[in-house]
């Protein structure tokens, strides 16, 4: 029996061309398998396909089992223990108001026993190790907290299959580490079977059984080797001339910045300093939830501190870029955005 089998599936959007064709790939149970193509190639459409309440409106063809089962013969509970999925962005999946509460919400809809849940809820926490966050609210938490959030409030339904689309694009480098660390477990450890759609496979490909590419609409099987990106050689280093000395300007500063959320709240910024000079390209870097989404929120004066000062002199002409590029669109188009 195979944990995924797709035999000959096509899709097509209402309107609008066939975005797949005849598609058909096998996973063994217990496999992790990479899932790469192009932005727009489909791979979050193929993804979920696989899980009947996430299929896409649209024409298709073709035959999708799990586990040996179709997947149009299972109902929301069924498919809800043998699929999970993890969606791109936690914000769309997230739908309770705290850590504790999310993390039940699926299994209080499983109709799951109060002692059996409190006991996978604590195990899954341990696992991931989030017990701290337990009693957090979700509006407290970072963008990379919340994907952990998605991803161990799926794994507490104990899938055998489990669907990631794109599951470290807002994780920092540190973060990214641990959740694919956390993924090779839940794979070796627990055997289940895993797809990862991935932009960047090289970070996965260590820990990968299997690799598929879509492109021009088919799938094709990839060779693990050609996503090990090899080491950067210093032969042929080009010397840089040293530039005139100029004298820096400060555009930012900020003094003996504090902030936090709530007044009851722990500090986010404590006694925080920084200065940025012109024409410099700045990297704000740290741990998930350490507060750099907020720093960038101050200076752009989308946040106030409770104390301290900041000066921003290109306050009239800046930009500012939030982690879901979806807060900014306001329209139904991207012609019209």
């Amino acid at each position: 029996m195979r944990a995924l089998s797709i035999k000959d599936f096509s899709f097509a959007y209402p309107e609008r061309e066939e975005l797949l064709s005849d598609i058909s790939l096998e996973l063994e149970p217990g496999s992790c398998a990479l899932l790469i193509g192009a932005t727009g190639s489909g791979k979050t459409t193929l993804l979920r396909s696989i899980k009947p309440e996430l299929a896409p409106a649209g024409s298709h063809s073709g035959t999708i089992e799990v586990f040996g089962r179709d997947i149009e013969d299972l109902d929301v509970s069924q498919s809800s223990t043998l699929i999970g999925f993890v969606s791109q962005s936690p914000d769309n999946q997230i739908v309770c108001d705290s850590v504790w509460h999310e993390l039940a919400f699926g299994l209080e809809n499983l109709g799951v026993a109060p002692d059996q849940m409190r006991r996978r809820v604590a195990e899954v926490a341990y696992f991931f190790g989030i017990e701290p966050w337990l009693h957090t609210p979700i509006d407290a938490l970072s963008g990379g907290q919340k994907q952990i959030l998605a991803l161990a409030s799926v794994l507490v339904m104990q899938p055998q299959l489990l669907l990631l689309d794109e599951p470290t694009a807002q994780l920092d480098p540190i973060a990214e580490k641990n959740f694919i660390h956390a993924l090779f477990r839940i794979n070796r450890e627990l055997g289940i079977t895993i797809v990862v759609a991935t932009h960047t496979p090289h970070t996965m490909v260590a820990y990968a059984t299997d690799a598929f590419r879509l492109h021009g609409k088919h799938v094709e099987p990839v060779d693990l080797k050609e996503l090990v990106v090899p080491l950067p050689s210093h032969e042929g280093s080009i010397e840089h001339m040293t530039a005139p000395a100029v004298v820096p300007e400060a555009v930012v500063v900020m003094r003996d910045v504090f902030f936090r959320y709530q007044s009851d709240s722990p500090w986010v910024l404590r006694g925080a300093d920084l200065t940025v000079e012109r024409g410099s390209i700045q990297a704000i870097i740290g741990g998930n939830g350490s507060g750099k989404s907020t720093i960038l929120q101050l200076i752009a004066s989308i946040l106030r501190p409770q104390r301290g000062s900041i000066t921003n002199t290109l306050a009239h002409s800046q930009a500012y870029l939030p982690q879901d590029p979806k807060a900014l669109f306001v329209t139904d188009s991207v012609e019209a955005e």
